[in-house]
């Protein structure tokens, strides 16, 4: 490898960003989306609401306008050069065209790594003005936090089961949801092994009812050591739906958090059913600040932003550039539908049938089917690895999933995008690119 050489097609690439305007008119069009969003979305009017606007919404956004720039300069920086010829005054040059391949894409991930660390800035910015409104509201700290989540050990509960399907009698999974009689009580633990002093921790469960209309049921959590609990929340919550409780962090004890829930519906008998599967009870602790966390969040954004750009010029070495741009944006519209294609290669079902019963599976459907599980297969990463709806509820973005998404999008993903690529340009007539 010639550094200079490649060097200089880097340089190259950053300059004709700038001389053609992307770069400006991307900046200014991430500051209207980031600044403007907030403004026109209307949000519950508490500081969490526009939070969370900022979050979900605006930064989720920027991410998609930043993608679509980015695959467009990479078809843009290849396919555009060898339709005008202009590419022909560097190949006549010795240098050789893996470093072309390997520079453009050096270049526009430089330009992308800009743009988004002005694009944390401004989010940062964005936040720290909303955070000062808010004084001491814990639901503003805790969407701040980057907060693990826990799940009960139910086999110390004695509502863990051996699962047939598992293969093994030594398997353990827990049930999906227990029923509690009135006036009957359910302890549990979450193995959790350290927690910040001072940090509150949100409880979030499910309960059921087995009352043939959705009234409020009563409940009572008690959580700390057992038979000395340090806090006791009485709850009223119309059954069915997602319940949210602060817990204190003095709740915490070198052995865990402890709960214990109560069913105090005893005037009016009422069974509870707690839902205990994946979607059921969870405790989020804080663990890191919300500056730390959107970086990590970048970090991911960065490495799908890597790939994209590899898949671009690769699609501009091959293509001219209408039909690039077509293919990007078929790619671009395949990784924004990655949870439908999720859904249907799960269910086998294409939409749910309100009103008629579901319609005879043919050939044809299987076909379908199978096409949807293949790409399922490339895009359930993509989906899987999405940092934007962890920070806007406030998860923890960890470092395996910044490492998972380097190796996968950063490298794995891009390596291909490349090795196609290189392949295909090396053996392209480039002399003819100008008259096909």
């Amino acid at each position: 490898m010639n550094l200079p050489r490649l060097i200089a097609i880097v340089g190259l690439t950053l300059r004709d960003a700038v001389r053609s305007r992307v770069v400006i008119s991307l900046l200014a069009a991430l500051l209207l989306v980031l600044v403007g969003l907030p403004l026109l979305v209307q949000s519950d009017g508490t500081p969490v609401g526009r939070l969370k606007i900022i979050l979900e919404y605006a930064l989720a956004a920027a991410i998609g306008l930043l993608s679509v720039a980015t695959l467009w300069a990479g078809c843009a920086t290849m396919a555009a050069e060898l339709q005008d010829r202009r590419l022909f005054v560097v190949l006549a040059k010795p240098v050789r065209r893996w470093e072309i391949w390997v520079g453009k894409w050096l270049g526009i991930v430089l330009l992308d790594a800009a743009v988004l660390a002005v694009t944390g800035l401004v989010v940062a910015a964005l936040v720290a003005a909303v955070r000062p409104t808010a004084g001491s509201d814990p639901q503003v700290e805790a969407l701040l936090a980057g907060r693990d989540s826990y799940r009960p050990d139910w086999s110390a509960s004695g509502l863990a089961r051996p699962d047939p399907t598992a293969g093994g009698d030594n398997d353990k999974s827990p049930m999906k949801s227990v029923a509690l009689l009135p006036g009957h009580s359910l302890d549990f633990t979450f193995p959790v092994s350290a927690i910040a002093p001072a940090s509150p921790m949100e409880l979030r469960a499910r309960i059921g009812s087995s009352r043939p209309n959705r009234a409020p049921v009563e409940s009572v959590w008690e959580f700390g050591p057992p038979g000395k609990p340090t806090s006791v929340i009485s709850s009223t919550n119309a059954p069915g739906l997602s319940m949210t409780l602060a817990v204190p962090a003095t709740a915490w004890s070198p052995t865990g958090v402890h709960v214990r829930l109560i069913n105090q519906n005893e005037r009016d008998p009422t069974t509870l059913v707690l839902a205990t599967g994946p979607a059921g009870v969870e405790l989020l602790v804080p663990r890191d600040g919300f500056a730390v966390n959107l970086t990590r969040g970048l970090l991911v954004v960065f490495a799908r932003l890597a790939f994209l750009a590899a898949l671009g010029v690769t699609a501009g070495c091959l293509l001219s550039l209408p039909v690039a741009v077509f293919v990007a944006a078929f790619v671009l519209v395949l990784i924004a539908s990655a949870g439908y294609v999720q859904s249907v290669a799960v269910s086998g079902m294409y939409f749910i049938p309100m009103e008629s019963d579901a319609p005879e599976v043919g050939w044809l459907d299987r076909v379908v089917l199978l096409l949807f599980k293949l790409m399922n297969t490339v895009t359930q990463p993509l989906n899987r690895l999405a940092p934007v709806p962890l920070l806007a509820d406030g998860r923890r973005v960890a470092w395996t999933v910044v490492a998972q998404a380097a190796v996968l999008f950063g490298f794995a993903y891009s390596s291909v995008a490349a090795l196609f690529g290189l392949w295909r340009f090396t053996r392209r007539e480039v002399g003819r690119a100008g008259t096909d």
